[in-house]
């Protein structure tokens, strides 16, 4: 069920959460749903532990994406949204954002991936993300 799940949130561009305790199978159900996907349409960013702070997370993404993160943040910013949506329009690839351990993002970085997912004016989602994480990770999303 898992595994469909997550295929949905990637298929349909939107966020998906993944809680869990330890060892409940979530990576298992991660790599299920990613190893379906057809890697000339999709491009997979996984993070596997996100404590490096908001600038961290661009940088994750535009490095994964093949670019060099810029040092300014507005710029940095700018260029995570131009390379997502170059990915879309121009490659015709989705790209899925995977970030493992997600229980550990802080409220920031939270409100840094909101903002990315409403970057092109709330017309279209840019990317699939799969939040993955322990119970306390559904406490923070108030879920």
């Amino acid at each position: 069920e898992a595994v469909a799940r997550l295929g949905y949130c990637i298929a349909e561009g939107t966020l998906g959460v993944l809680v869990g305790d330890v060892g409940a199978g979530k990576t298992v159900a991660v790599r299920a749903a990613v190893a379906g996907l057809d890697r000339t349409r999709h491009h997979v960013v996984y993070v596997p532990n996100p404590v490096f702070g908001t600038r961290g997370l661009y940088v994750a993404i535009v490095g994964a994406l093949g670019a060099a993160p810029r040092y300014r943040r507005p710029e940095l910013i700018a260029q995570t949204q131009d390379l997502l949506a170059t990915e879309a329009a121009e490659r015709h690839r989705k790209v899925v954002v995977i970030i493992d351990e997600a229980h550990l993002l802080n409220p920031a970085q939270l409100e840094e991936l909101r903002l990315l997912t409403s970057a092109d004016m709330d017309t279209t989602n840019p990317f699939a993300g799969i939040l993955v994480g322990q119970p306390t990770l559904a406490r923070q999303l108030h879920m």
